[in-house]
């Protein structure tokens, strides 16, 4: 069962697991305080019982901090409903029916509705609940407790409940915050930062299959070629639309693990996972060819030429970003120097990778023809 995505998993299983940590070490140390707190002879069974509880207790610290995340989830989801039980079983075997005795059961509802999802909070709130009437059922039969149980189950209700609501509005916050620290605001590409995850996917594989993939990794920078001239002649809002032009036009004939981000201004980056060095040239000089022969539709009725400097990087096996960052660079500033509107030579990613090579530079590869200044208006 997937815990993480069910209602049951921890909201976040890093912050559960040191909550939980620092409840049950409390627990722990308020276990021999109260037994000493107590009159000799139900001090005396508190800490009989309460000595091996805390073993438990303290061994469970040391699960939860040690133990995979996958096993964390389920021990996040059992260790709330194990409290239940201690505290009921611990009540009942030193004869305390005192309503302090039963608000220990407010703690794990507490956790559960700060850290679990929905499902397991209420799961946990419930299984509270019938712990306090188990204890006055067993403790206080003639009656007398049930204004405790009440009193004690309004309370774990309506902090279950609060705790879930304000749980919620975080968690919309913060995924909206993701979003926009995640996607550019204009184009609807990705950032930097998605960018440099998923190269970092590419290059560093967890697990690496035996031999490798012996196609590599890709990187392929481009700019929008003479785009300051598109802003000073046409305005800023003109420019807004190249970009988006650009990004969609970036968008056609890739694979659902192709990422293609905006670095800034008008500079973009495609990440090509599993892709040789042939393939990725290729793949830039059709993405030269498709920007050359779709110009941008204008108010006015007229069609704007747009054309971009292209570089290809090539990473033939795991390496930092920054090589296989430096490589695409390096291409891209040769088709710059070369006049734009060109794919430059790809180059293979190595720990150092300069711009200028010391090694005579390839021919960049010229299939459409240079873009034109735009026009004045």
């Amino acid at each position: 069962m997937d815990w993480a995505r069910s209602g049951l998993g921890a909201r976040n299983p890093r912050a559960a697991a040191q909550t939980a940590s620092w409840i049950l070490l409390l627990c722990a140390a308020a276990i021999p305080v109260t037994g000493f707190a107590m009159p000799r002879t139900t001090g005396q069974w508190t800490l009989l019982i309460g000595t091996p509880v805390i073993f438990v207790v303290l061994a469970g610290v040391l699960m939860i901090r040690s133990l995979p995340t996958a096993v964390q989830g389920i021990l996040l989801i059992v260790a709330p409903l194990l409290g239940v039980a201690g505290v009921v079983t611990l009540n009942i075997a030193t004869h305390d029916p005192s309503a302090g005795a039963q608000v220990m059961l407010c703690l794990p509802a507490l956790f559960a509705a700060t850290h679990l999802k929905t499902l397991g909070a209420l799961i946990v709130a419930v299984f509270c609940m019938f712990g306090v009437a188990l204890n006055v059922a067993m403790l206080r039969p003639n009656g007398g407790g049930l204004y405790d149980w009440f009193d004690v189950s309004l309370v774990i209700g309506l902090m279950t409940g609060v705790m879930l609501l304000g749980g919620r509005r975080h968690d919309r916050l913060i995924a909206m915050l993701e979003a926009q620290a995640s996607r550019d605001p204009l184009t609807g590409l990705v950032t930097r930062r998605i960018l440099d995850e998923a190269m970092h996917r590419a290059l560093m594989p967890p697990v690496p299959r035996q031999g490798g993939d012996a196609r590599g990794t890709a990187l392929v920078l481009l700019d929008l070629d003479h785009f300051k001239a598109i802003n000073d002649t046409y305005g800023h809002p003109v420019g807004d639309d190249a970009l988006v032009h650009l990004a969609t036009l970036l968008h056609h004939d890739t694979g659902t693990d192709v990422v293609i981000a905006r670095l800034g201004g008008d500079e973009m980056a495609v990440l090509l996972p599993r892709c040789t060095a042939p393939t990725a040239q290729e793949w830039a000089r059709a993405l030269l060819a498709r920007v050359l022969s779709h110009p941008l539709p204008m108010p006015t009725g007229a069609d704007l030429p747009l054309g971009i400097s292209v570089g290809v990087g090539h990473s033939p096996g795991p390496m930092p970003l920054r090589d296989l960052y430096a490589a695409a660079d390096a291409s891209l500033y040769a088709a710059k120097h070369a006049g734009r509107g060109q794919v430059g030579p790809t180059r293979t990613a190595s720990p150092i990778a300069p711009r200028e090579a010391a090694t005579p530079t390839p021919p960049l590869v010229r299939n459409p023809p240079t873009v034109r200044d735009p026009p004045t208006p």
